[in-house]
């Protein structure tokens, strides 16, 4: 599982491609506090992150970088018309549209064994999603 480790004990521009897990977390505060035997096999066999973590003392926050985002960038809305929606897409789709239903967005009334194109569905989503997530709706300029 990949995973980005964030800290003032971390060295600068460290990047660790070791094997770890979720129960690394586990076994590093486990082994570092003393806080007794392994939960499970798992954190027992996981790699600790206090490699990762070794710095004697954190690093200045005037040293820290400056958080930014990034803008997101315009979305393709044409869509691809491909194939009609089978099993376990055509299941999520329709509980979309009932999700959105139910928090009283319009949607269009399709028989649940209707045909709908990927590229349909994409279209139908978007126009579901951008009501319910008003800021992924595109903005006009």
């Amino acid at each position: 599982m990949p995973a980005i480790a964030i800290s003032a004990w971390i060295s600068e521009r460290t990047v660790v491609s070791d094997e770890c897990r979720a129960t690394s977390v586990i076994a590093t505060l486990r082994r570092r506090w003393d806080l007794g035997p392994s939960l499970t096999g798992r954190d027992a066999g996981a790699r600790e992150l206090s490699g990762i973590l070794a710095l004697e003392t954190p690093r200045d926050p005037a040293d820290w970088p400056e958080p930014g985002t990034r803008p997101v960038p315009p979305r393709d809305r044409s869509g691809p018309a491909l194939d009609a929606l089978q099993g376990l897409s055509k299941a999520a789709f329709f509980a979309a549209l009932a999700l959105a239903s139910q928090r009283g967005i319009s949607t269009p009334r399709l028989d649940s064994d209707a045909s709908v194109t990927l590229g349909t569905a994409i279209a139908i989503l978007d126009d579901v999603v951008s009501d319910m997530f008003v800021r992924l709706r595109p903005r006009l300029g």
